[in-house]
């Protein structure tokens, strides 16, 4: 894994490269001197939050863009039975008991898969709305499960 610093310093330098824009090119649209760049894509210094707002505008990306060789990256999650993660939702109220079984944020994909219990005592728990995607893999039990017009 890079250090944050080399991993700043080697995306705005590919950012740049890939765009064919030369040092003064981009200096001159982020408001910064020549010699200022060249020193952050060298490792020599490191850039301040609004040099990097500044740069990130200049070559049209997302601040969080030059982190990207920093963050590490998950391909999965795991999980052991009964050791997911207690949260309080919405439906915590009606006696649903939620178990967060991971969590992993990729591109436009974002996947928060939950196990859900209900019991004898849970409420019906008649509008629940979010966007994204739902997936439902029942276990055991009977219970009836309503989307849109449909019910199964």
């Amino acid at each position: 894994m890079y250090r944050l610093e080399e991993a700043v310093d080697s995306q705005i330098r590919k950012y740049r490269k890939q765009l064919k824009m030369t040092v003064v090119e981009i200096t001159k649209k982020a408001n910064m001197s020549a010699g200022m760049l060249s020193k952050i894509e060298r490792g020599v210094t490191a850039p301040s939050l609004n040099t990097m707002q500044n740069l990130a505008s200049a070559l049209n990306v997302p601040i969080t863009s030059f982190f990207r060789m920093y963050e590490q990256q998950r391909n999965c999650s795991y999980v052991k039975a009964g050791q997911g993660l207690d949260i309080e939702r919405r439906g915590t109220r009606a006696g649903h008991h939620y178990e967060l079984l991971g969590h992993n944020v990729q591109d436009e994909l974002n996947i928060e898969p939950y196990l859900i219990t209900l019991n004898d005592k849970s409420e019906a728990y008649p509008l629940f709305e979010h966007p994204g995607l739902e997936f439902i893999y029942m276990l055991e039990g009977i219970m009836e499960y309503r989307h849109w017009n449909d019910a199964y």
